[in-house]
């Protein structure tokens, strides 16, 4: 029941759901108060929900205002530096869980964030620069760009 077309990828997930998202595949710890604060600004304080029902669901998350945020929030997730310290490094991840070529690290990236449930024209378009060289720097660099890419998919914004 949970992966029939009537439920499967039908809810939109709130601001802590994306968050929690992106990092919990990862299995890595980061900092709360920026993510807190970020969440807040989103307009899903934690602890404080605007009636005893909590807040709103569905649509109400999604606008152009609130998809900017989370394309923010998901760069900042998934920067080298900044308030979340680059803790969210998935070429290294990657590369723990035996992928350490770009082409398999993205694969990778495609199972976590989307359960490799994605079109194959997306895919392409994704993997379409995937850099063929040894270079950890520069390919970390690509698969943390492409991870970006992969989360601000509206695949990834349904639960």
């Amino acid at each position: 029941l949970f992966f029939s077309d009537v439920a499967y990828r039908q809810k939109v997930r709130s601001p802590l759901e994306y968050a929690l998202g992106i990092v919990r595949g990862t299995g890595k710890m980061i900092p709360t108060v920026p993510l807190s604060q970020e969440l807040a600004n989103q307009g899903q304080r934690l602890y404080l929900p605007p009636t005893t029902s909590g807040w709103p669901g569905g649509r109400h998350w999604i606008n152009a205002a609130a998809v900017l945020r989370r394309e923010n929030l998901a760069a900042d997730l998934l920067a080298e530096k900044g308030p979340y310290s680059g803790r969210l490094d998935l070429a290294s991840i990657a590369e723990q869980h035996g992928h350490d070529d770009p082409r398999s690290a993205a694969e990778f990236v495609l199972k976590l964030y989307l359960q490799d449930d994605v079109s194959d024209q997306t895919r392409q378009e994704l993997l379409r620069s995937t850099p063929s060289g040894r270079d950890k720097k520069k390919n970390s660099e690509w698969l943390r760009t492409l991870t970006h890419r992969v989360v601000t998919l509206p695949e990834f914004h349904l639960c």
